[in-house]
């Protein structure tokens, strides 16, 4: 009996959070390193998704895009200049959207701030994803690049790979639309009703 509860433990404890699951506090409470600039974020601050709970931080709601990457992988380093950084660019004025990259392995090959400084990479707020656990709890097929939506309530809208501009945008607004909806994100008319 014990061996089951073990890997029954293991098993949830390592498993990804699927589309419609809301982010347990203890989730939203890991802690990363900010190691490239972002969000108001500086180098070496910590941060957590919960920074951007409004229920937990005094009301501030946000939704969230988050790409999961790793250095050894080239195809995340080639698409750095894609789809994402050019949406970062379409939503870096809306204090609502959130853009973040959790990067693991750094320095095989790049560092974080080679990372961050891609020419025309729109490069948001890089974390240093030690251990996985940002790609554990988010990824898509155990695969990298991985991408995640988090809406204003915690919950995952959804997860794909090699998201496209449209792909990330038209989640990006459709969040947005919800969050003004509730009341909650007051200038984040995505619609222009």
């Amino acid at each position: 009996m014990r061996k089951v509860f073990i890997l029954f433990l293991l098993s949830f404890t390592f498993a990804a959070y699927n589309v419609g699951q809301t982010v347990s506090t203890t989730d939203q409470n890991v802690t990363k390193s900010t190691c490239f600039t972002g969000n108001g974020y500086s180098v070496n601050d910590n941060w957590s998704l919960a920074d951007w709970n409004g229920a937990t931080n005094g009301g501030s709601y946000n939704v969230i895009f988050m790409e999961m990457s790793a250095t050894w992988w080239g195809a995340c380093y080639t698409a750095l200049s894609g789809p994402a950084a050019q949406e970062h660019n379409d939503y870096h004025d809306n204090e609502n959207v959130k853009f973040v990259v959790g990067l693991s392995d750094l320095n095989q090959p790049y560092s974080c701030n080679a990372w961050g400084s891609v020419p025309d990479g729109g490069s948001s707020q890089i974390v240093h994803d030690t251990s996985y656990s940002l790609h554990t709890m988010f990824n898509t097929g155990n695969a990298f690049p991985s991408t995640v939506w988090i809406d204003h309530t915690m919950t995952v809208y959804d997860k794909m790979n090699n998201a496209g501009t449209w792909s990330i945008g038209s989640r990006i607004d459709a969040m947005l639309e919800a969050c003004e909806q509730a009341g909650l994100c007051g200038n984040a008319d995505a619609d222009g009703d």
